[in-house]
């Protein structure tokens, strides 16, 4: 059970795609801003009149096995409660307390599903309707979190780099209902949140697109290795630097952001009084069209609206072009009778740039978040909105600047039943469309302010602290490129984080490793960047137990239970986010099993031995000798697979080294072996511009893809060291 930092009562939340929950908490703070940062103590409190359940144990959920899940939501207040679930034998009491809150405790059992939780008043005498959540399954669950290169969709990477036909059959081929994702909405917030929202969708062609793809990597491996259900809830944004997602508490103990932290205290004791914050100013904004667009004033997404002055436009595309603002795009479809009081998907493609979706005149979905113009769609209908027959689907689409619409494939824009892809009702072809109000009449978006997603602890407020009561088995990260020009900050604010993380989502007596695994940042050309992307590289070796190459001065973190990705072979020099995702997930992928999933397993299980032996953990130097003018880089070699070569025969690149006048040159390597006792190999270096080398470093570059390898498929990463001898 998870017991730092727990709260009473959820302060913020955003309404969208869990209306019942949302409904519920909004009673209690009597507002639907979902995004303004108020005290609610002086609000007043109305009764839960329903049970809900909190977003992430929410249809066709994964959850993680043979552990203890904490079920908590809201309810009428002082109400005895039961927790049924298809897996367990007997029902879990609870009560929700005077202001409404109940949780439990409830252990899971193996792996498998699909299963079902009920959560029921104790007495058959009350007239409150139980909560059911459907299509569970028990598996191993984990959170995917980091910058853009994690949040790189698999379309975005082409699945792995692919051409056109191979993604297609990738993409085609890639349905499994076994393996799931929960995305949480990217969100600031001042203060840790208590919920999200968000749906868990099974990885299906319709799906898959939208999803990361070094998560969807490694989640298929695990799930051809264990063979059991995998959920990954991704929680990522581009662009953004590590103490963000740090909190305050840990940020505190670490030093050099107190100013940061001193301005978010006094804007969340008196708000405003730091300057509005962006999210504050961008729902006012969202407020405003209310005044100013005419469609939502005459309710043009209603029913029963008259669409004969309307134009006809052919979707996907930009309906009128060149017009900013408000658009708006209607088409009826007939919902088959079979289909009624089913949730269903909605898939529009990606739309340009943020939009509302009504269905038959009811709000279903929004995309209020600017810059995620090129991001699928890909929205739960609930089913108390589906009805059979003659239905209307209309979206606001609100163009900040260049194209609008939904701009994506035509085979991306369907509906269907959830988890029965195959039933599905087209919506590309003809709409009608109108236009609404210009951004003249709207005013510009509001997308910068102090407060934003670099803001220290802003996402993990908003992001990581609503999944704390989420039992997952650990994290894999990709980040560090936001920090690049702080390298020896990093080496002690990264393993801060991780620590962090640890102590929330791990409780401290349950004996429990939170193992994290992360990729080292990628080759990308920054032209002489002073090395400091070659040292945040350095930084982030120094995290793990035994880390060698590192500079003197950079701190070592040493933690149990982690393991570094290193990329150098998998990089694009012109592209910060290079496609091949593969390589990157099924590497983070061999880390879990070999370093947590062998742990578990007895010796005389045959799969300890052979997930130990996965290659994951890449060579780093073992010691650096001199004899006369040339410097020995040594390596260990423990088996065949941890043998050093070249990929292209040639001899080794990537070495500079240096006398005692520090200045580098390009050194001339020899991969050589050592003497047999000693079991390894070493690299000889020497170069005619240095005659009495002492120190050496390796992959300096940010671009550099140096062409050592292990056996096993491993590139090396950057390392320094000196030899004095």
């Amino acid at each position: 059970m998870i017991r730092t930092a727990r709260r009473t009562a959820p302060r913020h939340f955003r309404l969208g795609l869990v209306p019942a929950l949302a409904l519920n908490l909004a009673v209690v703070l009597g507002s639907a801003c979902s995004t303004a940062h108020h005290s609610v103590a002086s609000t007043p409190r109305a009764a839960f009149t329903a049970i809900v359940v909190m977003p992430t144990l929410g249809d066709g959920a994964v959850l993680q096995r043979e552990d203890a899940i904490d079920v908590w939501g809201t309810a009428p207040a002082n109400l005895d409660l039961v927790v049924e679930a298809s897996w367990l034998d007997a029902p879990v009491p609870t009560r929700s307390d005077a202001d409404g809150h109940f949780e439990a405790d409830v252990p899971t059992g193996p792996a498998g599903g699909p299963h079902r939780l009920v959560v029921r008043p104790a007495r058959s005498t009350t007239d409150v309707a139980a909560h059911a959540v459907e299509d569970l399954w028990l598996g191993e669950v984990w959170i995917a979190s980091g910058q853009s290169n994690m949040e790189w969709s698999v379309a975005a990477a082409r699945w792995n780099g692919l051409d056109q036909a191979g993604y297609a059959r990738a993409v085609a081929n890639c349905a499994d209902e076994q393996l799931r994702f929960f995305q949480v909405p990217n969100r600031t917030s001042l203060e840790p949140e208590q919920v999200c929202t968000g749906t868990w969708v099974a990885v299906a062609p319709e799906t898959v697109e939208g999803l990361s793809a070094v998560g969807l990597h490694f989640a298929r491996r695990l799930r051809a290795e264990l063979d059991v259900p995998i959920g990954i809830v991704q929680a990522d944004w581009g662009g953004t630097v590590a103490e963000a997602w740090t909190s305050a508490e840990a940020l505190r103990a670490f030093g050099g952001f107190d100013a940061d932290l001193a301005k978010i205290a006094e804007e969340t004791a008196d708000p405003g009084s730091q300057g509005v914050a962006l999210a504050t100013r961008q729902d006012r904004w969202w407020r405003g069209i209310d005044a100013s667009d005419r469609g939502l004033r005459e309710r043009w997404f209603a029913r029963d609206v008259d669409t004969s002055d309307w134009r006809a436009v052919e979707a996907p595309g930009d309906p009128d072009g060149g017009f900013d603002g408000c658009m708006w795009l209607r088409r009826d479809v007939e919902i088959p009778e079979s289909w009624a009081g089913r949730d269903l998907m909605l898939h529009l493609g990606p739309v340009d740039d943020m939009d509302v979706v009504w269905l038959d005149g009811e709000e279903v979905a929004a995309t209020k978040v600017w810059n995620r113009w090129n991001e699928p769609r890909h929205y739960r209908v609930p089913r108390e909105a589906v009805r059979a027959g003659k239905v209307s689907v209309t979206v606001l689409c609100v163009d900040t600047g260049g194209g609008a619409g939904m701009h994506g494939r035509a085979d991306e824009m369907y509906l269907h039943p959830v988890n029965a892809s195959s039933e599905r009702v087209e919506l590309a072809g003809p709409w009608s469309y109108r236009r609404g109000a210009s951004m003249g009449d709207l005013g510009t978006f509001p997308t910068s302010n102090w407060f934003g997603p670099n803001t220290p602890t802003a996402l993990f407020n908003g992001m990581i602290a609503p999944l704390e009561r989420t039992r997952v088995r650990g994290a894999i990260w990709y980040q560090g490129e936001s920090n690049a020009s702080r390298p020896e900050q990093y080496a002690r604010l990264f393993p801060a984080m991780i620590e962090d993380w640890r102590g929330r989502f791990r409780a401290a007596d349950d004996g429990l490793a939170f193992p994290f695994y992360y990729v080292q940042i990628a080759p990308f050309g920054r032209g002489d960047d002073g090395g400091s992307w070659a040292q945040l590289r350095m930084a982030q070796t120094a995290v793990m137990p035994g880390a060698r190459g590192v500079p003197e001065r950079f701190h070592r973190a040493a933690l149990a239970h982690t393991g570094m990705v290193v990329t150098t072979d998998v990089g694009n020099p012109t592209d910060i986010h290079p496609k091949r995702k593969l390589a990157v997930g099924e590497r983070l992928a061999n880390w879990a099993l070999a370093d947590t999933y062998a742990e578990s397993l007895s010796a005389s299980d045959a799969r300890q031995a052979r997930w130990r032996a996965l290659p994951h953990r890449s060579p780093e130097p073992a010691g650096f000798e001199r004899a006369g003018t040339a410097l020995t880089v040594t390596f260990e070699r423990t088996d065949a697979a941890n043998e050093l070569v070249t990929v292209d025969g040639a001899a080794p690149d990537g070495f500079e080294i240096a006398g005692p006048d520090g200045v580098f040159h390009a050194a001339s390597a020899e991969l050589v072996e050592r003497l047999a006792a000693s079991g390894g190999q070493a690299v000889r270096l020497t170069s005619p511009a240095v005659s009495e080398p002492v120190s050496v470093r390796f992959a300096w570059a940010s671009d550099a893809m140096p062409n050592l390898r292990t056996r096993g498929g491993l590139s090396l990463g950057p390392f320094v060291g000196r030899a004095d001898g």
